[in-house]
């Protein structure tokens, strides 16, 4: 209610504030810092802490559309290097730099004016609340020593690799958030149980195994996550370079899990007779990888998809037809794809096999949104971490526990003014 407006005396809240875009819409109202009162504590480190991943490749790209602009005038790149868009011009100009030796604009630098700025040092905190914002504001290196987090400095860990969980270093290059939002779920799911998950993952297809082989080589510190990241897309695009791009595409989610979850045969698919009971079609069914279309919930789907009506009639009696769909043996991952905007993540499934049923824990859930996935990673014992390869890189950060009431949505995540909405989940069968 107050944006746009300047107030000779603004007084502000900034406990509750999320992120420096609400520090900013709060602070910028007031005409001066003199007439600013902050009441309560605040987190000094929402300001402080640096540009996000997505500002700072706004940066990279302005630099290089500035480099471009200024050589064409001067009349030094070829007449024909153009793109439709601007990620497609960059594209163009990287290439053509490449091919001639001609080294790109300096990367942008988180470092600015801020940290030297002689203003920062005229603020100030009074009375009680000036405790809160030296506690709140600690920082720690990220277990990976990567990039830095929020929080109290835990004792640290015996194993670096096994516990805490892990993500990938986007590649702003090739995009490759699609690959690393699945290999991040995957590889955690993996270390909860290495030995058993290496066994199951294994048998799903080539791809997986391929996978499976080299976390056991990134837990032995021998490569790298990324690397085995960019090992598996060089082998997709050579499979098929148009579903599998390079460079600036954003590869489709439900195109990579589709082939590496293509397993097939844990169920079975029948076609009968309502009134006879003749049995028209019988064959095995139900792949590991799913996409969910007209429902908000996992469950719902798979109770409406066990028995489905079927166009066409009983050659013996004229009767109507149904399928029916259903597991005969438990696979080790459920992996469903969606696309609705709205879509409730359940924390369990009860999965009819058989005459039985058993129960597939939530391990991962994908986001998109502005042409970007992220994801959460829900470790043993219901821990809820987030990643963004390009705000938190490697670095995985805490969100509570999902035996935690107040644990945040699992039904969407925001990062700064941008809302992602859930494309994937996946489920692993509890252990018994």
């Amino acid at each position: 209610a107050s944006q746009g407006k300047t107030r000779t005396y603004n007084v502000v809240d900034l406990h509750n504030c999320k992120d420096a875009f609400s520090y900013y819409t709060a602070l910028s109202r007031g005409s001066s810092s003199a007439g600013t009162a902050i009441v309560q504590g605040m987190d000094a480190s929402k300001i402080t802490k640096g540009i996000s991943g997505h500002l700072r490749q706004e940066f990279r790209e302005l630099e290089i559309l500035n480099e471009i602009t200024r050589r064409k005038y001067e009349g030094t790149l070829p007449p024909d290097l153009s793109g439709v868009n601007r990620r497609a011009l960059i594209g163009v100009y990287r290439d053509w730099c490449r091919n001639n030796d001609e080294e790109l604009p300096r990367q942008h630098q988180e470092r600015s004016e801020w940290e030297d700025n002689p203003m920062m040092g005229r603020w100030k905190l009074v009375g009680a609340d000036a405790s809160m914002s030296t506690s709140a504001s600690k920082k720690r290196k990220s277990p990976d020593g990567g990039t830095e987090i929020n929080g109290p400095n835990p004792k640290k860990p015996k194993t670096l690799l096994r516990d805490t969980p892990r993500g990938l270093q986007w590649d702003f290059e090739n995009y490759s958030c699609a690959y690393d939002v699945l290999i991040t779920c995957l590889f955690n799911l993996w270390l909860s149980n290495e030995t058993e998950m290496s066994k199951q993952l294994s048998r799903v297809g080539r791809h997986l195994a391929f996978l499976v082989s080299g976390f056991s080589r990134v837990v032995k510190r021998s490569t790298s996550l990324e690397r085995i990241r960019d090992d598996l897309r060089k082998t997709l695009t050579a499979l098929d370079p148009i579903r599998f791009p390079s460079g600036c595409k954003t590869t489709r989610l439900a195109v990579l899990t589709m082939y590496l979850f293509d397993d097939y045969g844990w169920g079975r698919r029948s076609i009968k007779c309502v009134k006879c009971d003749t049995v028209l079609l019988d064959e095995p069914a139900f792949r590991l990888h799913q996409t969910i279309k007209g429902y908000v919930r996992v469950s719902g789907w798979l109770t409406s998809n066990k028995v489905q009506p079927v166009s066409g009639s009983c050659p013996h009696c004229s009767s109507g037809l149904l399928a029916f769909s259903a597991l005969d043996q438990a696979p080790p991952l459920l992996v469903f794809d969606t696309e609705e905007v709205i879509f409730e993540v359940e924390p369990e499934l009860r999965v009819p096999v058989g005459t039985d049923h058993r129960y597939y824990d939530l391990k991962g859930v994908v986001y998109f949104g502005d042409n970007h996935f992220t994801c959460r990673v829900i470790a043993k014992g219901g821990d809820i971490w987030y990643n963004d390869g390009i705000e938190t890189g490697r670095a995985c950060l805490a969100e509570g526990s999902l035996l935690d009431d107040e644990h945040e949505s699992l039904e969407s995540c925001s990062s700064g003014p941008i809302r992602r909405r859930v494309r994937s989940i996946i489920y692993a069968l509890r252990d018994d």
